[in-house]
């Protein structure tokens, strides 16, 4: 899916906005022929990381791995619970 839609954003004569530009030599030349992508292409919204989905904020992506943490240690001394009532690892 991503080759296919860097693929057609190559082949079309439209500007994806966030995705893709068309720019000038002229443009080029003014930003010292650096080719880096930002440069030229930037999601003016910065709510989108790139791929149509929502950015998501730092606190919740901090929030998101704290309830992810505590369900791994959840599961993990089930497993060991389990594990020491069948007598394995004694």
């Amino acid at each position: 899916a991503h080759i296919a839609r860097i693929v057609a954003a190559y082949e079309s004569d439209e500007d994806e906005p966030g995705y893709s530009r068309f720019v000038s030599l002229e443009e080029i030349r003014g930003l010292r022929h650096n080719l880096s992508i930002p440069l030229y292409v930037r999601d003016e919204s910065t709510t989108s990381n790139g791929n149509g989905q929502p950015q998501a904020s730092l606190q919740n992506t901090v929030r998101a791995w704290q309830a992810s943490s505590k369900q791994l240690r959840k599961s993990m001394d089930e497993l060991f619970a389990t594990l020491k009532e069948a007598g394995v690892g004694q």
